[in-house]
């Protein structure tokens, strides 16, 4: 990690206290939702400063979504970072630097963040016989056949298709690098057809009787 300058170096300070300010131009909220937010924005520093990410993460979502202020982005962005969430921590950075205004504190120190975190990213290619779904850890994170970006790791990769018996493989990425993982899914087993008498002979039969 020391050769990551400014990259999931696990800073010691709080979030940006951007949300404390006034609504960038363009981003005016009523006031009961900005005040709503900002409390939201002060709950999920206080789980940040704790340490609980997680937590944090749900709280500047909540945020954001009474209060659409980009500043919230950068906060967002060093919540994943910390998680080493790195292609999230990155999408959350370059939204900051797209929405935020062009004098935002933090553009200079993002940008540079950025460029150190895709030093630790690393390709997977996934080749797959049908179309299907990938998952990791039982979220979806893209398709195949497919590449997908992910920080370096060992990840179990799983795909599933309809209609298919699911599979899994393990992979090690390295940062940098390319790897490729085949699978090739097979068509599940059909149900086994019914045996014994049909439940309308039954009926017709105890009618009868």
């Amino acid at each position: 990690l020391r050769m990551v300058p400014l990259a999931v170096a696990l800073r010691a300070a709080a979030p940006s206290s951007a949300l404390a300010q006034d609504a960038p131009t363009g981003m005016v909220a009523p006031a009961a939702g900005v005040e709503a937010a900002r409390l939201r924005y002060a709950l999920g520093a206080a789980f940040f400063r704790a340490g609980r990410f997680e937590e944090a993460i749900a709280e500047f979502d909540g945020a954001y979504a009474l209060w659409r202020n980009p500043a919230v982005f950068y906060s967002l962005g060093q919540a994943h970072e910390r998680l080493l969430h790195v292609a999230e921590a990155i999408r959350f950075y370059e939204r900051y630097l797209a929405e935020a205004p062009p004098d935002a504190a933090h553009r200079a120190e993002v940008s540079d963040t950025i460029r150190g975190l895709r030093t630790l990213l690393a390709e997977l290619e996934v080749e797959s016989n049908v179309p299907a779904r990938v998952f990791i850890h039982n979220e979806d994170v893209g398709a195949a056949p497919g590449v997908l970006q992910l920080a370096t790791g060992r990840y179990v990769v799983e795909l599933r298709a309809d209609g298919h018996a699911r599979q899994r493989q393990t992979v090690t990425l390295a940062a940098h690098a390319r790897r490729g993982v085949v699978f090739r899914l097979t068509p599940a087993p059909r149900p086994a057809a019914p045996t014994g008498i049909h439940p309308a002979w039954f009926w017709t039969g105890v009618g009868l009787a």
